[in-house]
């Protein structure tokens, strides 16, 4: 709470606030304007201690003592006895005070910057500016908040830290790796604002420049974490009795958990999944898909015990289904007369056959296809695959043409 000698201001990059009707110009202060941004996205109060006030020039003298106040009700009644119409920081600690830019040249700051983390004048209350590296490993996502456990010098047990935001959900703790390459570092920043009597804490506000922009890719960082369900399959995946998935099946389960969703349209989960790395046959794959799938139909997968794709084409006679797994040597295709068989029917064969396959394996069906009168099966191999020499693929290609009838 602001004590008789501090004020609540809240900053922002036109102008710094005493209250919501009373403001100064930013360019008015001694703060070097051009060479800084505040990160925007979230309201940014500090506590200040106010130094003195030289009434011929309406100058106020200010240091900030709390970077991250609790309790700013006192802003929105205060109001300042004299106008003010410059406005000069002291002793700005840096660790604190950059935790609250989007953008920064710091040699600009050097004649206003101490060493010193500020303090609160009220004797009794200590407010400690801490500033922390975190490594992602460690930190455990929920809805809403990042948390992480911290050892304070003052105390013998650790202490749970929460640092808040509505775009975070507990399923970023599957890919905290992910944020590790986004922000090239281990380690993310935090700043730690403690308000203790003593040793006994009163308040922890924590805050993270680089958790803030987790939500400036929230959408990229949750198509992300939904390819990874087709990448590593959830338990309720691997508890479904079915063989045969649309993207449909992997993600609503997921989407219904949260608070609102980012949808992928079929060709943004392709080309992710184009991503991964050492796909050996990317080229068969981009060509089923760019050249053969027809774009109405639904592009199904297979998850358990292999990743693989299943394609639909038409041909003059008959409709083809191609399923093309990642890093097999050879292209399965089966093809049913158009007169004979329904979409479901063809769809409910094609699970029986891939479910025999999941269970008893590729050697075995090949073994003991037998085939149906009415459907046709070939195993195209991918020859020379990976061969540094020659180009198999356009073999492969014309192959895989002249199934399609």
């Amino acid at each position: 709470m602001a004590t008789a000698r501090s004020i609540i201001i809240k900053v922002t990059n036109d102008f710094i606030w005493f209250n919501d009707n009373t403001s100064i110009a930013l360019t008015q202060t001694n703060l070097p304007c051009d060479d800084f941004k505040f990160v925007q996205g979230r309201t940014i109060f500090w506590e200040a201690e106010m130094l003195s006030f030289d009434r011929n020039n309406a100058e106020l003298i200010i240091q900030i003592i709390n970077y991250r106040p609790e309790n700013v009700n006192h802003y929105y009644n205060q109001q300042p006895k004299n106008q003010i119409l410059k406005l000069k920081f002291q002793n700005i600690y840096w660790p604190a005070f950059c935790a609250d830019l989007s953008f920064y040249k710091k040699a600009s700051f050097l004649n206003l910057l101490s060493e010193n983390p500020p303090f609160s004048p009220d004797k009794n209350i200590k407010t400690v500016h801490i500033i922390a590296n975190i490594a992602f490993s460690k930190v455990r996502f929920g809805a809403g908040y990042v948390a992480f456990d911290y050892r304070f010098l003052w105390n013998d047990h650790k202490t749970e830290i929460k640092i808040m935001d509505g775009h975070l959900i507990p399923e970023f703790d599957y890919v905290k790796t992910y944020f590790s390459k986004y922000f090239n570092s281990r380690t993310f920043e935090v700043l730690i604002v403690v308000t203790k009597t003593g040793n006994n804490i009163q308040n922890i506000v924590a805050t993270s420049r680089q958790i803030e922009q987790i939500k400036d890719a929230a959408i990229e960082n949750l198509k992300f974490v939904k390819v990874q369900l087709f990448k590593k399959p959830p338990k309720y995946i691997k508890e479904l009795n079915q063989s045969l998935f649309t993207q449909e099946d992997v993600f609503d389960p997921f989407d219904k958990n949260l608070k609102g969703t980012f949808p992928m349209t079929q060709k943004e989960l392709f080309d992710q999944i184009m991503k991964w790395e050492d796909i050996r046959n990317k080229r068969q794959i981009e060509f089923l898909s760019g050249h053969l799938h027809e774009v109405n139909e639904k592009i199904r997968f297979t998850l358990i015990p292999d990743f693989g794709f299943l394609f639909v084409t038409y041909g003059d006679r008959m409709y083809h289904y191609i399923w093309e797994m990642l890093n097999t040597n050879a292209t399965y295709i089966w093809s049913f007369e158009k007169t004979t068989w329904a979409p479901a029917e063809r769809l409910a064969k094609l699970e029986e056959v891939i479910s025999f396959i999941r269970n008893n394996g590729r050697d075995t069906y090949l073994r003991h296809v037998s085939p149906h009168e009415k459907v046709l099966f070939r195993r195209i191999l991918h020859q020379g695959a990976g061969s540094n020499i020659a180009d198999f693929f356009p073999r492969w290609r014309h192959a895989v043409l002249e199934a399609i009838v």
